[in-house]
């Protein structure tokens, strides 16, 4: 005696089956439709790979760049830690890393770089320069040729330039073009620009 396979009745097979076999028949008509083959399937595979590798090759690039601009000698042995294990973690192709202090889970750069842009969270390894971060946040961060890092906890870095790092919009990088947007606005208006910050 047969039983049915999806619910082990015995007088509702006939409707199960006819209800399969008219899901594989919508399928063969979407394939049919949208010219789904396998060379198809593997065209866009391959596509997807390449495109892949290019972002892969561009990140590495970008990671040569930034680890270039580290000076180990500015860093404490806190930092140096925090930047060994964000180093070895990117080199294994990781999203996130532990912490090393506070055990925290940390994203790393190979995750903001795939993102696309910045988040606002002023995050540790961003590498768009802190660009959709709120003002009051991003002025109590500071970059130490590795990490971005509180001012509190590293006050000798108070005077230090501005991120060199960042990836920026057209080769420039988001302080050149606020400063270019606030000297157009002063040449415009005689308005305080500080008025019309959020």
């Amino acid at each position: 005696m047969l039983k049915c396979m999806r619910c082990y009745c015995l007088d509702k097979m006939k409707t199960h089956i006819s209800s399969y076999t008219s899901n594989v028949t919508t399928m063969n008509n979407v394939n049919k439709r949208y010219k789904y083959t396998r060379e198809n399937v593997t065209d866009v595979r391959t596509k997807i790979l390449n495109d892949n590798k290019k972002t892969r090759e561009q990140f590495e690039a970008a990671e040569q760049h930034w680890e270039k601009l580290v000076d180990k000698s500015i860093l404490h042995p806190n930092d140096l830690r925090i930047y060994e294990a964000h180093k070895a973690a990117v080199a294994r192709g990781h999203f996130t890393y532990d912490d090393p202090g506070t055990h925290y889970r940390v994203m790393t750069r190979l995750r903001h770089f795939l993102r696309g842009s910045c988040c606002g969270n002023a995050c540790r390894h961003c590498v768009y320069d802190h660009a959709n971060v709120a003002d009051a946040e991003k002025a109590r961060r500071v970059y130490n040729t590795a990490f971005w890092v509180d001012v509190d906890e590293r006050p000798d870095l108070k005077t230090t330039a501005p991120s060199t790092y960042s990836i920026g919009v057209r080769g420039t990088t988001r302080n050149s073009m606020l400063r270019d947007q606030s000297e157009l606005f002063n040449e415009e208006h005689d308005v305080d620009p500080l008025l019309f910050k959020h």
